[in-house]
């Protein structure tokens, strides 16, 4: 059996050295926020295009359906349906574009108040 020695990792004090020392990323406050809000918005616009997908899909059957009869009023009812799917996709991808706008593209974290110089 091999031994391996391992050093203890000791935290820095008042009079040591922070060299190398990188930020931890805050669980708290409004990068938190707004990256739980890009998350939330992100799959309510994929859920959406699913489901205009889906409806869409509804639609092809019915209008290439050989053996069926054309039913103009269900199809009509489903482009409302499909037609309201898409406008949800849309409203939340813009919202999501509205988040990520306060982004620094830099650092990854939410734009500084600019009154706060």
């Amino acid at each position: 059996m091999t031994s391996s020695r391992i050093t203890p990792i000791q935290a820095a004090s008042d009079g040591e050295s922070t060299a190398g020392w990188q930020p931890t990323q805050r669980q708290h406050g409004l990068a938190v926020l707004r990256q739980d809000e890009a998350k939330g918005l992100i799959s309510l616009a994929c859920g959406a295009m699913s489901e205009t997908h889906s409806v869409g899909h509804e639609m092809h059957t019915l209008i290439y359906d050989r053996d069926g009869q054309f039913q103009p009023g269900r199809l009509d009812y489903l482009l409302t349906e499909v037609l309201a799917c898409w406008e949800a996709a849309d409203h939340y991808l813009r919202m999501l574009g509205s988040v990520l706008a306060d982004y620094d593209p830099q650092s990854g974290s939410p734009l500084a108040d600019p009154g706060q110089d």
